[in-house]
């Protein structure tokens, strides 16, 4: 599914899994767009795998979609896994995740994982 200018997220199902490859620049001119197919996905979904190997690029606005979606995937028992970030992305979401702040204790307490896809 194509969102704005240089995002795209390509959803497929594999099984019970619901797939998102995450391509471009994922930033307030995405973020709105992004957020509506992610929360496509986790209305339809038990489990999800984000592929960010495509991903170039995460402003906060793209943070705060996966906050938000991890949350409401939260409440809906929806297990959800990250993988393959680029070394870019991997240090802001690891430094996300390391921060004393109340909204990454809530990131932690999700048991978001990033692990590397094979």
């Amino acid at each position: 599914m194509k969102t704005e200018k240089g995002f795209e997220i390509r959803h497929e199902k594999s099984d019970d899994v619901h797939i998102m490859h995450v391509y471009g620049h994922f930033d307030s001119i995405s973020s709105e767009s992004a957020q509506k197919i992610i929360l496509e996905a986790l209305e339809k979904a038990d489990k999800i795998v984000f592929n960010l190997g495509g991903l170039l690029y995460i402003s906060s606005a793209g943070l705060r979609v996966i906050l938000y979606a991890a949350k409401k995937g939260k409440r809906r028992n929806v297990r959800m896994v990250f993988c393959s970030p680029e070394e870019n992305i991997r240090k802001i979401t690891s430094s996300f995740r390391i921060s004393p702040s109340p909204r990454v204790i809530k990131l932690t307490n999700l048991s978001l994982i990033i692990v590397r896809c094979v």
